[in-house]
């Protein structure tokens, strides 16, 4: 199953709070051409706690 078919809902980023749905949104409605706009838009990968605030400790 590829990353496009599992739930919209799964977290992407935990130190943001940050779902699929939000960065497939920010590539089709905003229209975020790289990391860094998907980064500007939703905040992802800004934080730098996400290991720790992952369940699975990853």
């Amino acid at each position: 199953m590829s990353w496009l078919e599992k739930g919209g809902t799964a977290t992407v980023c935990y130190c943001k709070n940050v779902n699929k749905m939000q960065i497939l949104s920010a590539i089709t409605l905003d229209e975020a051409r790289c990391l860094e706009d998907i980064k500007r838009i939703t905040g992802a990968c800004t934080g730098g706690n996400c290991a720790v605030m992952n369940p699975s400790g990853t």
